[in-house]
């Protein structure tokens, strides 16, 4: 059987076409997607193979590890806590890193370090964090969640310029534009940090600097700050996507736009690539799935560069010179199993073509220390232990809700107590607010 036809077989019966093939079926066009799917990706791996991105990691498992030893790792995470009550948008969020010295003994306290390296702690309904008030508190949230992450990898990597490597929990370089939205007479502008907000985000690296300037003071122009940093230090800094958007095909289609401008995919194909591409998109397929049947175990693509901030036309005018500055990423996809999908990888331009392929290397053979894992360890690990256990949020809301009732019943206002109960309660249809009698 052709490997591709193969691969195919190998993903249908581990259920991970399923939603594909569910909705190709129900639109009676089943053998149209299969075949359509068999023959774009033998085209486009067959593409790739003679543009020479096509790797496959030879070394062995012994080999490598061994010419590893006295490297220092570190792996970046975020956890999020969020209470969400009508009087109150309560957020925690903290990053915390894990940094391994390979080759040390079990027993060498020195060989491993855990730390939780920043903290972020804020009401969004009356936020000290920004400056004023906003009203799409998920996005305050991503926002938060966003600097504080990347502001960690820079607070390991000034801190320690001994690691060889670090790894953060997601993408690296994230769009900036949504976060850029202005003001009208209607809907307020996405807020500056505060004084307040500064003062914890400086606490987590040193190089982030407080400042007056009110657009110094934007998410924008703050995150753009800590990626150029990042860009220009010699530690290599990566990020590890586990799960790529399911139905997103830009990668794809700017690898096939990379192709036609190096001469090798004309015109026609190009065109003919992307009605096949949308034809796949329409039936569930995304990067991470198309890039699963082209790759095969132990194969991965090149970097390659990927323009992450989008069309300029969807730039906000006021921030498109701070948003222009941000680093694109270079983006890899590595299969580290039949069992898994693809693994999407991103690193800065700045890193070198042997930065690169150490960086697919490593995180291969990271991957395979777990079994049916497929993912580097050392995030596993440092997921652990930043991530914000559900007990403590669901402890932290029945509190709340149990001072708030206090102080209700010490009113004896029959108005608040009703109210107090819901908040506490958060079902109507509780005994509390059963018809009284008579009703």
């Amino acid at each position: 059987m052709d490997p591709i036809e193969s691969r195919i077989n190998e993903l249908d019966f581990s259920g991970r076409f399923l939603e594909a093939l569910i909705h190709q079926t129900q639109n009676e066009t089943g053998m149209d997607f299969l075949d359509i799917l068999t023959r774009t990706s033998k085209v486009l791996r067959q593409c790739l193979l003679e543009a020479d991105m096509i790797k496959t990691v030879k070394v062995s498992s012994a080999e490598f590890w061994k010419g590893q030893r006295g490297k220092k790792l570190s792996f970046i995470d975020g956890g999020v806590s969020s209470v969400q009550l009508p009087v109150a948008n309560l957020i925690g969020i903290r990053a915390g890193s894990y940094t391994v010295e390979l080759g040390k003994s079990l027993e060498d306290k020195e060989r491993e370090k855990f730390d939780i390296k920043g903290c972020i702690v804020d009401d969004l309904f009356n936020s000290e964090l920004m400056e004023d008030d906003f009203d799409d508190t998920s996005t305050l949230t991503d926002a938060a969640r966003m600097l504080v992450e990347i502001l960690a990898t820079e607070s390991v990597v000034l801190n320690d310029p001994t690691i060889n490597a670090v790894f953060v929990h997601g993408p690296l370089i994230n769009p900036a534009a949504p976060y850029g939205r202005q003001g009208t007479s209607y809907t307020p502008g996405f807020p500056n940090f505060s004084k307040d907000g500064q003062d914890q985000f400086s606490d987590i690296s040193i190089g982030f600097k407080n400042s007056d300037d009110s657009d110094k003071k934007h998410f924008i122009s703050a995150y753009r700050a800590v990626l150029e940093r990042l860009y220009q230090s010699k530690t290599l800094v990566a990020g590890v996507v586990e799960r790529p958007a399911k139905r997103s095909v830009a990668v794809v289609n700017t690898l096939l736009d990379n192709l036609h401008k190096n001469g090798l995919l004309s015109k026609t194909a190009r065109a003919e690539f992307k009605t096949r591409i949308d034809f796949l998109q329409q039936h569930k397929m995304g990067d991470a799935l198309i890039f699963s049947v082209v790759l095969a175990p132990g194969e991965y693509i090149m970097p390659f560069r990927v323009e992450r901030q989008g069309g300029r036309g969807k730039w906000p005018q006021k921030w498109a010179g701070n948003i222009e500055r941000i680093p694109n990423p270079m983006v890899a996809f590595l299969r580290t199993s039949a069992e898994s999908d693809v693994v999407r990888l991103e690193c800065f331009e700045s890193s070198t073509t042997e930065e690169q392929i150490y960086l697919c290397e490593l995180t291969m053979k990271m991957s395979q220390l777990l079994p049916k894992y497929s993912f580097p360890v050392g995030l596993d690990i440092v997921d652990k232990e930043a991530k914000v256990p559900r007990w403590l949020t669901k402890g932290i809301e029945s509190q709340y809700g149990i001072a708030m009732l206090r102080e209700a019943l010490k009113s004896k206002n029959p108005d608040d107590i009703h109210y107090a109960k819901r908040i506490l309660l958060a079902n109507g249809r509780d005994w509390l607010f059963r018809p009284k009698a008579g009703i």
